[in-house]
């Protein structure tokens, strides 16, 4: 599958941020999306999870349009991982991941193959130690990490993460990299994620980056350092 953002144009709150971004996104690429703040990176990733919709263009799977797909086909096509979560969760790890299969539910109770993709995410992202805690009780590190599993619970062709890094030491930020890294390459999943982080960016091959103009571009790990000191 190739989601494809042909000519939008994205706005946030009443500001327009984005025009005329064109950008074909694969199963299997790995990028990063690199951009000053408020250029409009969040905003570019919500529109390619379907939750922000272009006021001008369209982005297509496989030239049919992402919002012609009803709500709960495109949780098992695309996911996303936001910088914020609810302040006072009472539900646990466990609870929350299993949100993930939500689009898969055909009757009132999750199953055993559920419980079973949960139980094999919380060994896989080593969240297994804490993901029996209530949500609230977890640090902002464990917290993300949670999350993510969750939005990988839901088995998707897509996924995008806003600054998915931010809350980690650097060995849990290395280690969640690589992990990231193989899986897109193992399961044949899409990931495009912003970060800020030059330690994450310089191990990038490519990048999505955004001029600040409301434009953008792919550009390659030789690039960067240019577009880094036009900031």
């Amino acid at each position: 599958m190739i989601l494809s953002a042909k000519k939008i144009a994205l706005s946030y709150s009443p500001r327009s941020v984005l025009q005329d971004i064109s950008f074909d996104f694969a199963q299997g690429n790995f990028f990063g999306l690199l951009g000053k703040n408020g250029s409009g990176k969040t905003t570019l990733l919500k529109a390619f999870a379907g939750i922000n919709q272009p006021r001008a263009g369209e982005i297509c799977l496989d030239n049919k349009s992402l919002y012609d797909l009803s709500p709960l086909l495109r949780a098992r096509i695309v996911a996303m991982v936001t910088t914020t979560w609810p302040s006072n969760m009472l539900m646990t790890g466990r609870d929350i991941l299993l949100l993930g299969r939500y689009p898969y539910l055909s009757g009132p109770h999750y199953g055993p193959h559920d419980d079973e993709i949960v139980s094999e995410l919380a060994g896989s992202l080593n969240i297994q130690d804490f993901v029996e805690k209530p949500f609230f009780e977890l640090s902002d590190g464990q917290k993300q990490k949670i999350m993510i599993a969750r939005a990988l619970a839901q088995k998707t062709n897509f996924l995008f993460l806003d600054e998915p890094f931010t809350y980690l030491d650097i060995k849990q930020k290395d280690w969640l990299f690589e992990f990231l890294r193989n899986y897109a390459q193992d399961k044949q999943v899409g990931i495009l994620f912003s970060t800020h982080d030059r330690f994450i960016v310089d191990q990038l091959d490519h990048v999505f980056a955004l001029d600040g103009k409301g434009g953008g571009a792919i550009i390659t790990k030789e690039d960067v350092p240019a577009y880094l000191a036009s900031f």
